[in-house]
């Protein structure tokens, strides 16, 4: 599962593209254009609701100055299950976890403020198109982007890792691509990699969202599916020994998926007396 995760970060094999004409830049406009007004259409009218979220995570750490990892037998090992729920009501959203909390790269805005906050950066800087891909109904078309720090309105903050974690970020710069149905505008994934600044304990924030068609109460909506992201920076662990403060690398992995989507209602009862 952690190989094939790292792996949603790379581009495909060759032979995995379709031999499609490239559209022409009037044809890449209107594709452009489709997706947002996807996002004006569909965001406002998204109905409050909840869904679960179940995180696999793994983990590597590294020891100071050394090239050994501090886990035998594998780079990422598995580190925890988490469980929680997920609300999104007027255009918010609140996560109530259930046992643990999860740590790691921590993801909010999956459920359309990302996509927003990404076309609208987008539209400011570059976008190029990049290939087709074969989807599930036909064919997809997907473009890539890069976007400034000064046009970036991406913040990633890291939760606890181990002992010791990753700081916040403030908006970063940030490139990636995103895939959309050439034909109604509807983004299917998204992928953004951060840039950090030279010297910043982050030094990778990378997320991946796949979003697919879910039915809430009678309507049939585009929502995440599945969700992966990697962080990876140093983190600071206090050595007893020689009261010396040292510096432990730590990298982390985040497989998520969603499910269970339902309407979220309040109800009221009124009784006679």
């Amino acid at each position: 599962m952690a190989i094939g995760d790292a792996s949603v970060f790379l581009d495909p094999p060759e032979a995995e593209i379709p031999r499609r004409a490239v559209p022409d830049v009037t044809e890449r406009r209107q594709m452009l254009s489709r997706a947002v007004d996807y996002l004006n259409k569909i965001n406002p009218k998204l109905p409050n609701f909840y869904a679960k979220r179940f995180t696999t995570s793994f983990e590597e750490l590294r020891a100071p100055n050394d090239e050994k990892v501090m886990h035998k037998g594998s780079v990422l090992h598995r580190a925890g299950e988490f469980r929680a729920t997920v609300y999104f009501e007027s255009g918010q959203e609140v996560s109530h976890a259930e046992g643990k909390e999860e740590r790691g790269l921590i993801t909010q805005g999956v459920f359309g403020r990302i996509l927003s906050t990404v076309i609208v950066d987008a539209s400011h800087s570059s976008t190029q198109w990049s290939r087709w891909e074969e989807g599930p109904n036909g064919p997809v078309a997907v473009f890539q982007f890069q976007v400034s720090k000064k046009e970036s309105h991406y913040e990633v903050s890291a939760g606890m890792l181990g002992i010791g974690g990753l700081g916040a970020m403030d908006s970063t710069a940030y490139h990636g691509e995103f895939a959309i149905d050439p034909a109604s505008g509807t983004i299917l994934r998204l992928v953004l990699e951060a840039e950090p600044e030279l010297g910043s304990s982050v030094e990778r924030a990378d997320i991946m969202v796949e979003y697919g068609s879910v039915l809430l109460g009678a309507k049939v909506y585009t929502c995440p599916l599945r969700s992966v992201s990697i962080s990876a920076g140093r983190s600071p662990q206090l050595e007893m020994a020689m009261g010396l403060s040292k510096l432990r690398q730590v990298t982390r992995l985040d497989d998520v998926v969603f499910s269970g989507y339902h309407v979220f209602r309040s109800e009221m009862r009124i009784l006679p007396d």
